[in-house]
């Protein structure tokens, strides 16, 4: 962790401008992927919400015109309503996502320009963690012909970087 920390530190170092450019490009071509997915879910969640409605207008005719009983119609309308209700909040979640301003340059900017105060990292404590690192996510142990490695994924506050590392 230290070392990967030390490396990062390292490319900042040497040329600010061209992490940042980096860092951005691989922002927008994950961010242009998971905006097409999110536009793709959008779309299915208002066909859905439109086909759920649909459904209970159907159901409501059948009930006024005797297909149904008020106990079922009771039960799927209850089920009807769930389910929409759930797949309206998605789409509210969704549509906040797409909707979000993003602000990536001046917010990597910044990232880089803590990195820049710590010239020299010797150990980690819990001030350069929280101002560095997002995440740490630590996978399973695997065992290899050459023994047991790990994959640990950091999740800096701007880029994702995985290493897989001997477990002991």
């Amino acid at each position: 962790m230290l070392a990967d920390i030390r490396d990062t530190l390292r490319i900042v170092q040497r040329d600010k401008d061209a992490f940042v450019e980096a860092v951005l490009k691989h922002i927008d071509n994950t961010a242009t992927k998971q905006r097409s997915q999110l536009e793709r879910e959008a779309r299915e969640l208002k066909k859905r919400v439109d086909d759920l409605e649909a459904r209970f207008d159907r159901m409501y005719e059948d009930r006024l015109n005797g297909l149904l009983s008020d106990r079922k119609f009771k039960e799927l309308a209850d089920k009807t309503e769930a389910e929409q209700e759930a797949a309206r909040a998605r789409l509210a979640e969704v549509m906040s996502m797409l909707d979000g301003n993003d602000d990536s340059r001046e917010r990597i900017e910044d990232f880089a320009e803590r990195v820049l105060r710590y010239t020299d990292i010797t150990a980690l404590d819990r001030e350069i963690l929280n101002t560095l690192v997002d995440t740490i996510t630590i996978g399973d142990r695997i065992q290899t012909p050459d023994g047991v490695e790990q994959k640990i994924t950091v999740n800096y506050r701007f880029m994702r970087r995985q290493k897989t590392a001997e477990a002991a």
